[in-house]
């Protein structure tokens, strides 16, 4: 009984999303109407608070993931872009001196 009691309760609470304190009063009216030792409620209690931190933990890895991933595929300037527009700019401002202008100071 209190095998299918945890199950239901991991699976029903939405444990990554509950507060501590939470977990505490939901594993304590559950407990209560399982009929389980103090002791029992107590290991019960605390393995529904290390469930909710695993279950944070898995969530915030599969963001951290997903959001790695999404800015992988944004377009960057690479390396050699940034090179060549750099030498553009050169040859313009040499061409400008060239010419009597002045080029713009350096950022």
């Amino acid at each position: 009984m209190l095998d299918l009691l945890k199950k239901t309760a991991y699976t029903g609470l939405g444990l990554a999303f509950m507060t501590q304190e939470k977990i505490r009063e939901v594993a304590h009216d559950l407990s209560q109407k399982a009929k389980l030792s103090e002791d029992d409620g107590r290991k019960f209690a605390d393995e529904l608070d290390a469930k909710a931190k695993e279950a944070r933990s898995q969530f915030e890895e599969r963001v951290a993931s997903a959001v790695a991933a999404a800015v992988a595929k944004l377009p960057s300037p690479c390396t050699g872009t940034l090179t060549a527009i750099e030498a553009r700019l050169t040859a313009i401002e040499e061409a400008l001196k060239a010419k009597g202008g002045k080029p713009a100071a350096d950022a």
